[in-house]
């Protein structure tokens, strides 16, 4: 049986440009698509430790560890009225 492509240029956009909580929750959806893909367990690992040191220097607050159930977060999409 052939496993599924893993499409992981989102993820990696989204590490690229700091947004953290968004790289781990895409990283987690594609774990769950291959649980035995030991680059993305450690690219989920490098990028929350990467957010926990920025914040650290940076003295803020970022969302490094999301829960697994977690979706992207609400705070780029339109509010509703």
């Amino acid at each position: 049986m052939q496993k599924p492509k893993l499409d992981l240029n989102a993820c990696e956009y989204y590490a690229k440009r700091g947004d953290y909580e968004e790289a781990v929750v895409c990283y987690r959806e594609r774990q769950k698509l291959d649980p035995s893909n030991d680059s993305i367990r450690q690219r989920i690992e490098y990028i929350i430790k990467s957010c926990k040191k920025e914040n650290e220097i940076l003295q803020i607050n970022l969302n490094c560890d999301p829960k697994p159930e977690a979706k992207p977060s609400a705070a780029n999409s339109p509010k509703k009225s």
